[in-house]
């Protein structure tokens, strides 16, 4: 069994992150796209090396947000302690903004039982939105894109304020 939820399941995407992600956004009013080798998940970070490998790139930077309504779940793993934050954005504008970087994808992750994946194997394409079918509560949204050159600085793209409807402190 397969889960992808739609990219219609809601109006907006959060990130949960800490205080000084908040500070350098209202700074620099920009995002940044980070390597996903340095998630703490290094089954998720396998897959994004696998279609990198596959594909001939250099390197990877993902932004990962939530679809799903707010949940303990996410406080509690991609935050730390006091200084947590949500960031909930208005996804149509942030999506917009994001697809000015060129070669970004803008997806909801696939979450698949591995049973299934060895049934079927993935596509190379398939491979940096998906994750196995026990993540499926995250309704994970991410915002990807390879490179061919070495990984150097994180890739940053412009999102205005008016684009964020309403931040959470933990």
């Amino acid at each position: 069994m397969s889960l992808k939820p739609g990219t219609d399941m809601s109006t907006f995407l959060r990130r949960y992150t800490d205080l000084p992600f908040l500070f350098d956004y209202l700074r620099t009013k920009e995002l940044a796209l980070l390597s996903p080798k340095t998630w703490d998940d290094k089954n998720d970070s396998f897959f994004v090396e696998q279609y990198a490998k596959a594909k001939g790139f250099q390197s990877t930077y993902a932004l990962c947000l939530a679809e799903a309504p707010e949940t303990y779940h996410h406080w509690k793993v991609f935050t730390s302690g006091s200084s947590g934050v949500c960031i909930e954005f208005k996804k149509d504008d942030l999506v917009a903004h994001a697809l000015k970087v060129p070669g970004l994808r803008a997806e909801s992750v696939t979450y698949s039982t591995i049973k299934n994946l060895r049934a079927s194997r993935p596509k190379p394409d398939q491979l940096p939105f998906l994750k196995r079918y026990a993540f499926g509560d995250e309704a994970e949204f991410r915002l990807f894109v390879a490179r061919q050159e070495e990984f150097s600085a994180p890739i940053r793209f412009a999102v205005p304020a008016n684009a964020i409807s309403r931040v959470v402190l933990r």
